[in-house]
This record gives structure tokens, sequence and C-alpha cells, in this order.
């Protein structure tokens, strides 16, 4: 009697342990598609948040490896290291969305090279001497590779621009601020009949077709002379940068704010304001 108590105890002992230890293989297994889809869920979010700013960041910095190579390798130990480590911090969101902007302008390339060399000159200084920095074309090619710009504002998806207002410089030298006029460009998605801007307070009547998509009734384009690019007080005026005047490559960057009314044939008007819009050193 007593072997055969000790022997069913035995028994339910094992039963007991496997019916466990089956209930909880059985819930680990169900667990583990729901944890490996939440793990594949985080890996896609993360993998999305490096598509836009930080892929093109790296791809930038990169560029800028590459043209220390092909450079004359001239500088202090390490010298291209620090420079890129530099260049990686200033790099902001903000400095890149500025940097494709100007790259996405007709022949845009020239000025967003020359905006990254001031931007890296004095990251340069800092390494070891801002001579030594070599042309930042290649960093440069690196800025026309698919990066979504910030998101258009609440007013301008209200006004319906689909590209800009782009704002520049119009002078015929690259890089010059001696003409003292400033163009802008945009594009609506819908046909309008008139369109007005009134940029850092100054009214600009636009007209059609303007530069960009060059269709009538959606592309529009004005000029404003005589804006102050060298007067101290201007909101158009750009910053002395190491004395080098009557030239500038977009650094540091000067914001205007921007106001528009839009007419369509249908009678109905649309206003709206947008506080910081990138003047940038090249037009056409």
């Amino acid at each position: 009697m007593k072997r055969y108590l000790i022997a069913s105890l035995s028994l339910l002992a094992v039963s007991t342990a496997f019916g466990c230890g089956s209930g909880s293989s059985a819930r680990t297994a169900a667990r583990e598609p729901a944890q490996a889809a939440s793990a594949r869920t985080d890996g896609d979010r993360m993998r999305e948040s490096r598509t836009d700013y930080e892929l093109m960041r790296d791809k930038v910095v990169l560029g800028l490896a590459k043209d220390f190579r092909a450079g004359t390798h001239a500088g202090p130990p390490r010298y291209a290291i620090c420079v890129r480590l530099g260049m990686r911090r200033a790099l902001t969101r903000e400095q890149l969305n500025r940097l494709v902007a100007v790259y996405r302008r007709r022949d845009g390339q020239q000025f967003a090279a020359q905006a990254l060399n001031t931007l890296a000159a004095p990251v340069g200084a800092e390494c070891g001497g801002a001579k030594y920095v070599p042309e930042l074309v290649t960093a440069s090619e690196a800025l026309g590779g698919r990066y979504p710009l910030s998101r258009l504002g609440v007013a301008a998806r209200r006004l319906g621009v689909t590209y800009g207002p782009y704002l520049g410089l119009t002078c015929r030298r690259p890089g010059s601020t001696r003409c003292d006029s400033v163009g802008v460009d945009l594009v609506l998605r819908r046909e309008a009949r008139a369109v007005t801007a009134w940029i850092a307070g100054r009214r600009l009547v636009l007209r059609t077709p303007g530069l960009h998509s060059g269709e009538a009734g959606r592309d529009w384009v004005g000029y404003l002379d005589r804006v102050g690019l060298g007067r101290s007080g201007s909101p158009f005026q750009i910053p002395s940068n190491g004395g080098n005047r009557g030239t500038w490559a977009g650094s540091p960057a000067v914001y205007l704010p921007v106001r528009l009314k839009v007419s369509h044939p249908d009678e109905t008007t649309v206003t709206g304001a947008l506080p910081r819009v990138f003047l940038s050193p090249g037009w056409g």
C-alpha cells in the first residue's frame, strides 16, 4: 500500500510538472509571434527614423571624407576626422533642410558646396586651420539624394503652396550681394488669378508663369530691388562673415517673414503667413 501511494504521488508530480511546462511553453509560443511582431515594428520605426535626416547627414559626412581623401592631405594629425565629427554636429536638421533647398534649385550644387564650405570653415579652424578644408564637392553631391524637407506648415497647406516660396538673391555673379535684389518663386496646387506677397513688409505683386514649373496660373514669380542687403537695420541685411563684404554663400543664414494672398478664379481668396523663409544665395 505504501509503495502504491508513493508511485501514485510520483505519477501525479510528473503529470503536474508536464502540464505546467506544456502550458508555459504554449504561452511562451503564443507570446513569441507577438514579441517578434513588436520587435519588427520597433525596428521598422527605427529604420524609418533614419531614412530622412540622419541618413542624409551621414551621406554628406561620407562625401566630406571622400573630398578629404581626394585633397592634398594637408593639416595637423587627425585633422580630417576632427572636421568630420564637427560637421556631423554642425549639420542640424535645420541646416540640412536649408542646404537641400539650395541644392534643389537649378544649378544649385555649386551654391550648396559653397554653403557647406562656409559651414565647415569654423569647424576647420577649431581643428587646426580653416585653410586645410578642401572644396566639399562630393559632400554637396550627397544633398541631391532623396530627403523630405520639413513638412509645409499649416499656412502653406491652406494657401495650396506645393513649392516654395523660394527666396534668393538675383545677382548675376554667384554668391554676390551687390545687386541688392531678391526674387521670390512659388508653385500652387491649383490655378490662381492673382498672387500678392509681402516679404519682410515689402509688398510685391507676382506674375505668372514663374521659373520653377513654368505653368501659367500656378507658378508665380516676382522681384524686389533696393532691399538693403548691405544696409544696417534692413531685414534683408546679409550678416558679415569674416569681413568678406559683397559675397555670401548662405551662411550665416538669413530668414525672412513672408505673407501671401492668393486669389482664385472662383472669387475665393486665401491668405497666410510664413514667419521663417530661408533666403538663398543664388537664383535661377
